[in-house]
């Protein structure tokens, strides 16, 4: 009996995070075609943070990954550690963008960047 609760709690956790993943692409999407198709400040702005909302769901997606792989009780992959590093850096270095993005609009220069570059790329780590 243990052993098959352990495996369905795998599948749950599995699931789970795979939705999250996914749910935080498709946002992704959303944001990177308001990016692609405007110019205006404020929805850059709002683009930002729905990327920032996305890098944030994608670090919870690779701790729950990390948690449903782990190889012996409390560890983990290497695989899974990097991606557990590579989106939390991702969503570093996406929060200094949003903060450059901040201070364009906030002194009227036109905004050229936004706040999710980093974080597009780390979304197909969580599908391998």
């Amino acid at each position: 009996m243990t052993i098959e609760y352990t495996e369905q709690n795998n599948e749950n956790q599995t699931a789970k995070y795979r939705e999250i993943a996914d749910f935080a692409s498709i946002i992704l999407l959303f944001s990177s075609a308001i990016v692609n198709t405007t110019e205006e400040d404020i929805l850059l702005v709002f683009a930002s943070v729905i990327s920032l909302y996305a890098g944030a769901l994608l670090i919870k997606a690779a701790y729950l990954e990390a948690d449903a792989q782990q190889i012996a009780p409390g560890v983990t992959t290497t695989a899974n550690k990097l991606k557990i590093i590579g989106t939390t850096g991702s969503l570093i270095f996406s929060l200094i963008l949003f903060a450059a993005l901040l201070i364009e609009v906030s002194v009227k220069q036109q905004a050229t960047i936004s706040g999710q570059s980093p974080i597009s790329g780390t979304v197909g780590s969580l599908f391998a």
